[in-house]
């Protein structure tokens, strides 16, 4: 045991005598060889613990459009409640990005009319519905005969109510009985007011040129039936302006009572004139 354990406490010996040589002369031990960082991994999910999926051209384009949208309205909204310079040339560009993204997304849609989904899943978390109804205004052009059918159903199920409101909006260069069907029913039947209100006026609007005398009297019918069971009373002011003998931009009529009758109550007939050499009796003393 002795002659195995002498050489390795000579060798303990050594190795100690050579580091305090080196610190004497005041060199530094080398430091041990640094721990290489492992590869970066691709961006995961939170949720499923696997890779990011690229969003795709038509969700892209619609993202772009979209911010670029918002940013246009932030900067009025700021210069309208704050007094903040309004820069004319960056607003001109940032409404011109969005314009660019809609001409984007009209090319890539009119070869893949499926990927309209992609779209309205883009907008169904804008807050900003007023920004949603000119994104679709500006996708309306895009909207032919193959798209028609993918934007009715996003009318009718879109996934949130500014998809939905932008649907109405798309199909304004539309002009086919189905699409005045499926306003009105939208009208009636959408839980969301404002999407009630749009797909409402935007079937009025479409009364005098409808194909039928069937589809008008629908539409009337359809501004009847909504003015009496609207709830929101915001949107029930602006419904009663549609109502068939009001002016355009008028006043909303004044409430209705039930049954829809103003009761009038009987006016107090004069009193009989007094016959000549008749005594008229004083008035009553005040008490």
């Amino acid at each position: 045991m002795r002659r195995h354990a002498l050489p390795a406490a000579a060798a303990a010996l050594l190795v100690a005598a050579a580091v305090a040589a080196a610190i004497r002369a005041g060199r530094r031990p080398p430091p041990p060889p640094e721990a290489r960082a492992p590869a970066p991994l691709p961006v995961e999910s939170a949720v499923q613990g696997t890779a990011a999926p690229d969003p795709g051209p038509v969700r892209a384009a619609a993202r772009r459009g979209v911010e670029a949208l918002l940013d246009v309205r932030a900067r009025r909204e700021a210069h309208r409640t704050g007094g903040t310079p309004l820069d004319e040339t960056a607003l001109k560009a940032r409404e011109e990005e969005a314009a660019a993204a809609a001409a984007d997304l009209g090319a890539l849609l009119g070869k893949e009319p499926a990927r309209w989904t992609e779209v309205f899943e883009v907008l169904a978390p804008l807050g900003d519905l007023k920004a949603a109804l000119r994104i679709g205004e500006m996708l309306a052009p895009f909207v032919d005969d193959a798209a028609e059918p993918r934007v009715l159903e996003g009318l009718r199920s879109g996934p949130g109510p500014a998809a939905r409101r932008a649907a109405v909006a798309m199909l304004r260069e539309r002009s086919s009985p189905e699409v005045l069907r499926a306003l009105l029913a939208a009208a009636q039947e959408d839980p969301d007011s404002g999407v009630r209100y749009e797909a409402l006026l935007e079937a009025h609007r479409r009364k005098p040129s409808a194909p039928s005398e069937e589809l008008k009297a629908l539409v009337e019918e359809a501004v009847r039936r909504r003015s009496l069971a609207e709830p929101d009373p915001n949107v029930r002011a602006q419904v009663d302006r549609l109502l068939p003998g009001t002016a355009p931009g008028g006043p909303a009529p004044p409430p209705r009572r039930p049954g829809g009758v103003f009761r009038r109550l009987p006016r107090p007939s004069p009193p009989a004139p007094a016959e000549e050499g008749a005594e008229i009796p004083p008035a009553p003393a005040p008490r």
